[in-house]
């Protein structure tokens, strides 16, 4: 196979492997706001967390899902991880933060803070989905297990921790993606933007150091 022809190939390998990654995150957010819109898990009697007052923050837990479990899994060896595929799902996405912020009465600010977040969060997972993939002797399950035990494991252990001893360790938070989002929700309403702060740098320098290795 000449050269040209190669080159032609592997562009068309990376552009199919951009296109089904929108094309599954497109997915994952249309249907969570329309779900939530629609409001069709409610009824009078119960009030589902999918529900129209909670279309943001269900957008959110659903971005957060596809960047850390999805995207590494659905990008690998296709060229879709990097940073000029983060642009373009941050710009497919605009429209549809754009409706769940406003039917769910999210001020400006908190969109901003939450999806700069969110831009961290993703360059840790690109980075380490990155990292396992370029590297033979870290494999694949490693990575997972270090997503579900910063965001499933953490969370649990904390849940336990409280319900058991009274203690509460809410700087946990700060490395666990779903509870770091979360916190800073909450703190968007108030004076202090410590948490937020404090993950965004977490996430932001996991990054550079993985993509350094």
């Amino acid at each position: 196979m000449a050269p040209a022809d190669r080159n032609d190939d592997e562009i068309r390998r990376r552009l199919r492997g951009v296109v089904s990654v929108c094309t599954l995150f497109l997915a994952v957010s249309g249907l969570t706001v329309a779900a939530c819109v629609s409001d069709v898990f409610s009824s009078p009697d119960y009030r589902s967390l999918l529900s129209i007052s909670q279309t943001y923050r269900c957008l959110l837990g659903a971005e957060v899902f596809f960047v850390v479990f999805v995207w590494p899994a659905a990008g690998a060896g296709r060229g879709a991880l990097s940073v000029p595929v983060l642009a373009a799902l941050v710009l497919i996405s605009a429209p549809l933060v754009a409706v769940a912020a406003y039917v769910s009465n999210t001020p400006a600010y908190t969109i901003a803070l939450t999806h700069l977040l969110l831009l961290a969060i993703a360059a840790a997972s690109v980075s380490g989905a990155a990292l396992a993939e370029r590297t033979p002797s870290m494999p694949w399950r490693w990575y997972y297990l270090a997503a579900v035990f910063t965001a499933g494991a953490i969370p649990l252990a904390h849940f336990l921790m409280l319900n058991l001893t009274g203690v509460q360790l809410p700087w946990l938070g700060c490395i666990s993606p779903f509870w770091a989002m979360e916190l800073t929700l909450q703190s968007a309403a108030t004076a202090s933007k410590l948490y937020w702060a404090v993950s965004v740098l977490i996430f932001t320098g996991s990054a550079a150091v993985m993509h350094k290795l």
